[in-house]
C-alpha cells in the first residue's frame, strides 16, 4: 500500500513507522508514536488478536480521535511502504 510522503516543519521526510502487535508495549509505542505526527508518520499498525483487525488505531488506543490507520493482521503489514517496523509482540519470554 502507497501513501503519499508527508514532511516535517523542517522539510525533511518523515520517517513513516508501523507498530507490529498492539499488547500492553505495543500501544504505549504507538501512543507515543501519535504524540510526535509532527517527526514520524505511524502509517500502519497491525494485531494478531481478530478482535483488534479492522478498528482505527485511535479507537483501540481509546485516543478519542480517528487516526485513519486501520489495524490489520501482521500477515498483511508488508503490503504496507515503511521506513521503520517496530516489532512488539512479545513482551516476556515463557
Amino acid at each position: 500500500m502507497h501513501r503519499k510522503r508527508s514532511f516535517s516543519e523542517t522539510g525533511f521526510p518523515k520517517t513513516r513507522v508501523i507498530v507490529e502487535g498492539l499488547g500492553a508495549m505495543g500501544s504505549g509505542i504507538a501512543r507515543l508514536l501519535l504524540d510526535k505526527r509532527d517527526l514520524v508518520s505511524l502509517v500502519g499498525a497491525g494485531a494478531a488478536r481478530p478482535d483488534k483487525q479492522g478498528k482505527d488505531l485511535g479507537e483501540l488506543l481509546g485516543t478519542g480521535e480517528a487516526t485513519g490507520v486501520i489495524v490489520t493482521s501482521v500477515q498483511e503489514l508488508p503490503r504496507i511502504e515503511a521506513d521503520v517496523v517496530i516489532q512488539a509482540t512479545t513482551s516476556f519470554a515463557v
